[in-house]
């Protein structure tokens, strides 16, 4: 997970899903429709991209859905640079996109819900507003320009409109009150003891030992004490379970849930979260602030909507575990990887890409990455030099973030000289683009380089300006 806490800025991207005002316009625009109606189910999923369960996540829909988020951010028209990180992942997000929409639809086909012909007529019209039609004739001629067939359109708008139904019955299961708006204006200072869990195991003798432990401490065991004794988290049983200060939204849901529910000097009863079993104590709680233009209403409003995304969240990782979900192409495997910490894992995908696209300087230069930040410094200057040889090579491959973090590797390595070179490189290629040029400005003021900070600065100053100007 370290490299993701050293890579934070993309993570906040996030996944997000869109029910409604783009759902049916998507479908014409972008082809974004994935009808499962007549889908064949092969034997072989070695060569698919990925597979929910017992189905293969077809390869078209992501690439179609990674278009259409490269549309809806004008990325071809742009003249921001896309950086491999960036594209990694908006690739992984297109990816869970479709993945999601899979678990949604099918878990809305279990269900009793049903589309009706009032359903249809409501779609349609939304349909021919937002897309400048006046009936169904010119959605056929416009489909058929397209080269979509239209039962399949139909068939694919049907399953979207059970699946914006089915959200909105989880939706319907979420409420707010007055004490969650207290929550987000409050703090708790906790500590806890936690029950590891083996994943795929039974785990009753950590239930049954949890409840031993939740008993003997009403019976009067010091918690402190307990935290020595049973605590499995060893980072935190040395500082007697201390978690310290936290608001809403800074746990897991199950893990807040029950914080925010005790009073100060209460213990809990053993719950379950992602991370094992655990029994917490609330030590203390204050309250915050609240701000000047505070209404109940809004709050309620945006805490509500939190919750509904929270709530869809966790019921498709649940969906997850119980289908079992599994990635399979190396191009979107790296990514995936990381995210659980699986440097290894990374790492061999990022050589299988290397083996199926040996021109593309993009693998090793993210591969280059993750050496970096697990401090491999030579293994990433090996990767990162293939990366500029391989760039060089091509117009328009090159890129300033591979040579800012070849500078970097060779700093770590202690090769002053050929750092400055690639800082060099990096400024040139980078000095049309302001984010990149803060990045380097970062850098420089980390490594006192003055004079080539005052370069990068008055290049700030003149981007800064021509927007100004253009705004």
């Amino acid at each position: 997970m370290r490299f993701f806490r050293e890579n934070a800025q993309y993570i906040g991207l996030g996944i997000l899903i869109f029910f409604g005002a783009t759902m049916f316009a998507g479908s014409v625009f972008f082809g974004g429709f994935s009808s499962t109606e007549d889908s064949q189910t092969p034997v072989d999923f070695s060569r698919e991209l990925a597979v929910l369960g017992d189905k293969p996540v077809p390869r078209e829909s992501v690439m179609k859905e990674l278009n259409r988020v490269a549309m809806q951010l004008n990325l071809a028209q742009s003249k921001e640079r896309v950086s491999p990180e960036i594209f990694e992942l908006l690739q992984h997000n297109a990816l869970m996109q479709v993945v999601n929409n899979m678990v949604l639809l099918q878990a809305a086909k279990e269900s009793n819900l049903k589309v009706d012909k009032k359903d249809v007529k409501t779609a349609l019209q939304f349909v021919y507003q937002e897309n400048d039609l006046k009936d169904k004739r010119a959605l056929k001629q416009r489909l058929k320009d397209l080269q979509v067939p239209y039962k399949q359109y139909m068939a694919s708008l049907k399953e979207d409109i059970l699946v914006k139904k089915f959200v909105s019955l989880l939706h319907s299961q979420v409420s707010v009150s007055d004490d969650d708006v207290e929550n987000k204006y409050a703090q708790v200072l906790v500590r806890h003891i936690l029950f590891a869990q083996e994943e795929g195991a039974d785990n009753e003798e950590k239930r049954v030992l949890a409840q031993s432990v939740y008993d003997k401490i009403k019976g009067g065991l010091r918690f402190e004490k307990a935290v020595q004794q049973y605590s499995e988290e060893l980072e935190t049983a040395s500082q007697g379970g201390r978690l310290g200060w936290f608001g809403t939204g800074q746990m897991v849901q199950s893990f807040e849930d029950v914080a925010f529910s005790l009073k100060k000097g209460d213990v809990s009863e053993p719950f379950v979260s992602d991370y094992g079993i655990h029994i917490l104590k609330v030590d203390d709680r204050r309250v915050l602030p609240k701000p000047e233009s505070f209404d109940l209403e809004k709050e309620k409003v945006a805490i509500l909507a939190q919750k509904r995304a929270s709530y869809l969240n966790r019921f498709i990782q649940s969906e997850f575990k119980r289908l079992s979900f599994e990635i399979q192409d190396p191009f979107f495997k790296a990514y995936e990887a990381k995210l659980t910490g699986d440097v290894q894992g990374a790492v061999r995908a990022y050589q299988l890409q290397i083996s199926q696209n040996p021109y593309s300087p993009h693998s090793h230069y993210l591969l280059g990455q993750v050496y970096f930040v697990n401090q491999e410094y030579k293994r990433a200057i090996d990767e990162l030099r293939k990366a500029s040889v391989k760039a060089e090579l091509s117009e328009g491959l090159d890129f300033p973030e591979l040579h800012l973090l070849l500078g970097r590797a060779y700093l770590a390595d202690e090769q002053v000289k050929d750092m400055l070179n690639e800082l060099d490189k990096a400024f040139e290629l980078g000095k049309e683009d302001l984010g990149f040029l803060k990045q380097l400005k970062q850098t420089l003021e980390q490594k006192k380089l003055t004079r080539r900070l005052k370069k990068v600065d008055k290049e700030i100053l003149r981007l800064e300006v021509s927007q100004r100007s253009q705004a």
